[in-house]
């Protein structure tokens, strides 16, 4: 007879070891140190290395101590042993996102939907994944699934507000925000967007209330109040937007974008001396926003330091080439330094960015006529007149390019365009008398001279 085999020892053994390793299991649940927990998980593995639960745990908490790598090790595994457990799906989707891996993440939590289509979790973090990587009409749908799921769920409904903002969908925002305060009346983050929202859409007096209701759930919140005085500015109630700047910079004394608007409000009240010193505070923060040193520069202009404008401009365009209103600038304050041609150079810059710069071509219009360039002068007021017709110094200073051109009925034209687009234009009617006078229209003449020095034209 042949020998037969005992395996009841062999049975008996492993199923001491699976005994063992469940002990260590739960004695790893119990308790509160990460590196002890991962020892347990590490005996329970090694009595029982088909214990799928085991590798999950462990690499959940090797990922709540950054070695995401391992803990990514330790979820193929566990899915391995164990292809349907959509929490290690999930788990393993928290990982790579971690790790940047975002396509990937997406792959996860699709999988741990499909093994559990309720997971309202992984919908929502799968929604925050897709707003990551641009999806964000994806990521509303994931979030409607969630709502479906549990229509009380007041943080989908934020996300899926702040997600149609984003969108410019600022009407169903406010809609998803007021459900929001409607389940959670004390969540201050949803009057902050909600107001941002409102004001969006025009209903300032109403974002300033929602920010009032913000402010007074969480008084720390810099950006409540930072938020409030971009509106109240819109409202033009200056000091009040400077007051709530201040508070912002108080309660965050590196909030950049404070410092910037407080200095814009600062220059509109004339007080150029300290919006500087804010622009000074903006720079430091963000030394590489183009937008500080042209709003720094125009300020400068207003005080006549050119010269110090001038260098600013220079690091504007530095830092943004296409900028077509800083080399306007530029031009402009350098032909109050009087360089002339270098002033042209930027204006044909500024034209070249923007070919509907009608700003532009008047003001490089009167740079020409001032170096005698009075055919090209022409030339540029046509094209100003083009974009915004209803300029009447643009006809008026054509009129004077032509009646110096001898061009004098067409001057006259002009200086008509000019009076009917504006009444008041006293030198308009002043010049057009002398051109009549030049012409022998004497009669004609002496009344525009006359009705020149009553609107207030000197001789």
């Amino acid at each position: 007879m042949k020998e037969t085999i005992d395996t009841s020892k062999q049975d008996s053994q492993k199923i001491i070891k699976e005994m063992q390793a469940i002990q260590y299991f739960n004695e790893a649940l119990k308790s509160s140190d990460f590196d002890q927990q991962i020892q347990l998980y590490n005996k329970a593995i090694e009595l029982n290395p088909d214990l799928d639960e085991a590798y999950n745990n462990r690499a959940n908490t090797k990922s709540k101590l950054g070695q995401y790598e391992s803990a990514i090790e330790d979820y193929n595994m566990a899915i391995k042993l164990n292809s349907e457990d959509a929490e290690t799906y999930f788990n393993r989707a928290k990982t790579r996102s971690e790790l940047s891996q975002k396509e990937q993440a997406v792959e996860d939590y699709n999988k741990a939907i499909e093994l559990n289509p309720k997971f309202t979790k992984a919908y929502n973090n799968r929604a925050t994944i897709k707003i990551e990587l641009g999806q964000n009409e994806s990521a509303i749908e994931d979030y409607n699934m969630v709502i479906k799921l549990n229509p009380e769920d007041a943080e989908a409904y934020f996300n899926r507000a702040n997600t149609k903002s984003e969108l410019g969908q600022n009407e169903q925002a406010v809609e998803d925000y007021n459900m929001v305060i409607k389940l959670n009346p004390e969540d201050a983050d949803a009057y902050n967007n909600r107001a941002y929202d409102l004001s969006l859409l025009g209903q300032n007096e109403s974002a300033i209330e929602d920010y009032n209701i913000a402010i007074k759930l969480n008084p720390e919140d810099a950006e409540a109040y930072y938020n409030r005085a971009n509106t109240k500015s819109e409202l033009g109630q200056k000091e009040q937007a400077i007051e709530d700047y201040n508070k912002a910079i108080d309660l965050n004394p590196e909030y950049a974008k404070a410092y910037y608007n407080r200095a814009i409000i600062k220059s509109e009240l004339g007080q150029n001396e300290s919006a500087i010193e804010d622009y000074n505070k903006a720079i430091e923060l963000n030394p590489e926003d183009a937008g500080g040193y042209y709003n720094r520069a125009a300020t400068k202009s207003e005080l006549g330091q050119n010269e110090s404008a001038i260098e600013d401009y220079n690091t504007a365009i530095k830092l943004d080439p296409e900028d077509a209103g800083a080399y306007y600038n530029r031009a402009y304050t350098k032909s109050e330094l009087g360089q002339s041609e270098s002033s042209i150079e930027d204006y044909d810059k500024a034209i070249e960015l923007n070919p509907e710069y009608a700003g532009a071509y008047y003001n490089r219009a009167y740079m020409k006529s001032e170096l005698g360039q009075n055919e090209s002068a022409i030339e540029d007021y046509n094209k100003a007149i083009e974009l915004n017709p209803k300029d009447a110094g643009a006809y008026y200073n054509r009129a004077i390019i032509k009646s110096e051109l001898g061009q004098n009925e067409s001057a006259i034209e002009d200086f008509d365009k000019a009076i009917g687009l504006d009444p008041n234009f006293a030198e308009a009617y002043y010049n057009r008398g002398t051109v009549k006078s030049n012409l022998g229209l004497n009669e004609s003449a002496e009344e525009d001279h006359k009705k020149g020095i009553e609107l207030g034209f000197i001789v």
